[in-house]
C-alpha cells in the first residue's frame, strides 16, 4: 500500500513527466522514488513545503482505461490526498492573447462532452450543453492566485479562468471555434479534467488543473509540437512546485500562525509524558515503514561534508519526525532524534550529527516564519527548552 499523502500530481505524457521530475530537481537534489499501491505506480516526491506530495502518470483521456477517471478514483482511495493537482499541457483560445508556454490555471472548468442533441421546429439540428459548468476549489485556487504573482513569481505569465474538457484531441479551427462560441470566456482545453473533476468531487477532493500552451487546436498542432510541449509542461511544472512549497499545502499553520488540525492536540509539558508521546510517534512511523528514507539520510549525512545539501536532508528529517504535529515537535525534536538514532541498525548516537541535525531543522522552520505569523516565537521557546534539556 501507497503511503497516504497531502496533494498528488497527475501527469500524462513523457514531456510532462519529464518537467514535473526537472522541477522538482530544482528543489531538490535528488530522483523521486517510484513507489507503489495495491493498483497503481506513483511517483514520491516527498516533503515539499511541508506537505507530503506524490506524483502519478495517467493515460490521456478521462474515460479511457487508465484515464483520468478511473485511475484517480483508485488513487485517492489508496493515497487519500486532500489536494488534486492536473498538470502539464493544454490548448489555448486565443494566440493573439495567449503565447506558447502561457499558463493556464482553471478558476471554473465546463464539460463538454455531455449534450442534448435534437431538431427544431424549422428541423434545423440543435445541441444543447447538459454537461456540469463549475468551479474550482476557492481553497486551492486561492494558493495558486497568491502565489503565482508578483513579486512572489516570476516566471511565465499566469491566466485564471474557464478551461473546456473532453474526450477529443482537438486540431480542427471549426471545431475549435464552435467550443468558443459556446464557451466564449473560456481560455483553453484539455482532456483529463472532466474525470479528475468527477473522481475529486465524488471523494470530496480540492482539485484544480494547472496546464501551459503548448498548441492552439486549430490544424497547426505538429508545427514545433515537441518544442511547444516542452516549454509547456516544464513552465506549469514549475509554477506547480513554486506554490506547493509556500501554500501551505500539508496544512501546518493557520493564518494566526497556530496549528492546523482537524483532532485537537494536547499539549504536553511533562518532559516524561513528551518522551512517551515521541516513543509512540517513532514506533507507529516504524510501523508504517517510513523511517526508510530517514534512516538513509542518516547514513547519508554522516559521510557527507558541508556540500550545500543540509536543507533537503534537514527537510527530510524534519519532516518525518515531526509527523504533521509541529507544536509538539518543536519541544521534542532532540529526544525524537536521538530516540530515531537508538533504533536505526548501524548507526550509533552521534551527538554531533544530533546537533547538526537539531540546527538545520530549527533553521528551516525558522525560514518558514518568514512567512507564517508567530514561529519566530516557537523558534525562541524551542530553543530556551532545548537549551533547557542539554
Amino acid at each position: 500500500m501507497s503511503e497516504e499523502c497531502d496533494a498528488i500530481l497527475v501527469f500524462v505524457n513523457n514531456n510532462e513527466k519529464e518537467a514535473v521530475y526537472n522541477a522538482f530537481k530544482e528543489k531538490q537534489t535528488r530522483d523521486p522514488v517510484v513507489t507503489f499501491g495495491e493498483v497503481l505506480t506513483y511517483h514520491d516526491f516527498g516533503n515539499i513545503g511541508g506537505a507530503k506530495v506524490l506524483g502519478l502518470q495517467i493515460e490521456m483521456g478521462s474515460t479511457t482505461r487508465g484515464g483520468s477517471s478511473p485511475a484517480l478514483s483508485e488513487a485517492i482511495k489508496e493515497t487519500t490526498p486532500h489536494y488534486v493537482i492536473l498538470v502539464g499541457v493544454a490548448f489555448g483560445m486565443d494566440r493573439k492573447k495567449q503565447a506558447p508556454g502561457d499558463i493556464l490555471v482553471s478558476s471554473k472548468l465546463a464539460l463538454y462532452e455531455m449534450k442534448r442533441i435534437g431538431i427544431n421546429k424549422k428541423g434545423e439540428d440543435v445541441e444543447i450543453q447538459r454537461g456540469d459548468t463549475t468551479a474550482a476549489s476557492e481553497k486551492i485556487l486561492g494558493k495558486f492566485r497568491a502565489w503565482s504573482s508578483k513579486p512572489h513569481w516570476q516566471g511565465a505569465p499566469v491566466h485564471f479562468g474557464l478551461m473546456v474538457s473532453g474526450e477529443k484531441l482537438i486540431d480542427n479551427a471549426q471545431f475549435k471555434q464552435k467550443l468558443r462560441e459556446k464557451y466564449p470566456e473560456a481560455i483553453g482545453g484539455e482532456m483529463e479534467a472532466a474525470g479528475a473533476y468527477v473522481a475529486a468531487e465524488f471523494y470530496k477532493r480540492d482539485w484544480i488543473v494547472v496546464k501551459a500552451v503548448c498548441d492552439y487546436a486549430d490544424g497547426t498542432k505538429k508545427h514545433n509540437k515537441q518544442k511547444n510541449q516542452e516549454l509547456a509542461a516544464r513552465n506549469a511544472a514549475q509554477l506547480v512546485f513554486h506554490v506547493l512549497e509556500h501554500g501551505n499545502f500539508g496544512g501546518v499553520f493557520s493564518i494566526t500562525g497556530k496549528k492546523e488540525k482537524k483532532e485537537k492536540i494536547k499539549i504536553t509539558s511533562s518532559k516524561a509524558e513528551i518522551k512517551k508521546k515521541v516513543t509512540e510517534n517513532i514506533t507507529k512511523l516504524l510501523e508504517k515503514k517510513k523511517m526508510k528514507h530517514f534512516r538513509q539520510a542518516l547514513k547519508n549525512r554522516l559521510n557527507e561534508e558541508n556540500n550545500g545539501t543540509e536543507q533537503f536532508e534537514s527537510h527530510q528529517m524534519a519532516a518525518i519526525l515531526i509527523n504533521k504535529s509541529v507544536l509538539e515537535a518543536v519541544s521534542t525534536l532532540n529526544i525524537a532524534l536521538k530516540k530515531c538514532i537508538e533504533d536505526i541498525e548501524d548507526i550509533d548516537g552521534d551527538d554531533d550529527l544530533i546537533d547538526r541535525t537539531w540546527t538545520d531543522s530549527v533553521n528551516i522552520l525558522y525560514c518558514w516564519g518568514l512567512t507564517i505569523s508567530g514561529l519566530k516565537q516557537q523558534y525562541s521557546t524551542w530553543l530556551k527548552k532545548r537549551t533547557a534539556w542539554n
